[in-house]
């Protein structure tokens, strides 16, 4: 059952995998654009105004513990989509 863009189910611990496993394939979704012609700060500009809303939404309405592995798994699609195939300018460390 899905309310206001959450994915409810029988059991609480299926809550991660109906929500936050999908909302990491729409993330990986995001690498097909690459053809996007467009500069760096722009490709930023698209994860911020497309996915972080997302993120941030769903970390604020579900009340269940989130592993670090996710936050490194979600970023990792989105710093590939930002910086293509060129050398980070930015050191990425959590």
């Amino acid at each position: 059952m899905k309310y206001l863009g959450i994915n409810l189910t029988k059991y609480a611990q299926d809550i991660y995998e109906e929500n936050y496993k999908a909302l990491t394939k729409e993330i990986k979704r995001l690498n097909n654009r690459r053809h996007t012609s467009c500069l760096w700060i722009g490709r930023l500009n698209i994860i911020t105004m497309s996915v972080f809303p997302n993120l941030i939404y769903r970390f604020n309405k579900i009340p269940i513990k989130i592993p670090e592995s996710y936050l490194v798994d979600a970023n990792q699609p989105n710093l590939q989509f930002i910086w293509r195939a060129i050398r980070p300018r930015i050191a990425n460390t959590m």
